[in-house]
């Protein structure tokens, strides 16, 4: 007498060998909630920055379990011009009331320079999605003279702003 093979029985081992290899894969919250240095930022990525920035730049990120943190991108040569970026659900540092408004930048949006530690002056975009808080600060390495220069990172940093806010939708 002969036994009848089920085709369903070849199922289970790859059912089996599918569902392991799902377990072994990282899933997006384990990729962001380690809070110790990351080369990736959930908010603008790097290929952006370097555009930013005008040349290769390092990442660090630092993200919480709650989805909470910064980024910090800095020119790796020349130049020690940075871009961070800090995003929370408490209050962040904020531009000066009467500092120029951001239309279309999640809300309340505003943008300001304000001077810095080492006394040069640095620029800033602080707003709100949602119950995010987020800013992103431009600091340039060196002085820079013309108010061109600062229009024109103004306008870097508003698309950039642009960015941060879409990904916190």
């Amino acid at each position: 007498m002969r036994k009848r093979f089920s085709p369903l029985l070849l199922l289970i081992p790859a059912t089996m060998a599918l569902t392991q290899g799902q377990a072994d894969m990282p899933t997006a919250k384990d990729t962001l909630s380690h809070p110790a240095t990351q080369a990736s930022c959930p908010w603008l990525n790097h290929g952006t920055a370097t555009g930013a920035l005008g040349e290769d730049v390092t990442t660090m990120a630092h993200i919480s379990d709650s989805g909470e943190g910064s980024c910090k991108f800095s020119r790796q040569q020349g130049s020690t011009d940075s871009l961070e970026i800090e995003v929370s659900h408490a209050t962040l540092p904020d531009c000066p009331q009467a500092s120029k408004k951001l239309a279309g930048i999640g809300n309340e949006a505003k943008w300001c320079r304000l001077p810095a530690a080492t006394g040069r002056l640095m620029e800033m975009i602080s707003g709100r999605v949602r119950d995010w808080n987020f800013t992103i600060t431009w600091r340039p390495g060196a002085q820079k003279g013309s108010s061109a220069a600062y229009d024109k990172t103004g306008t870097i940093l508003d698309q950039l702003a642009e960015q941060v806010a879409g990904n916190l939708f």
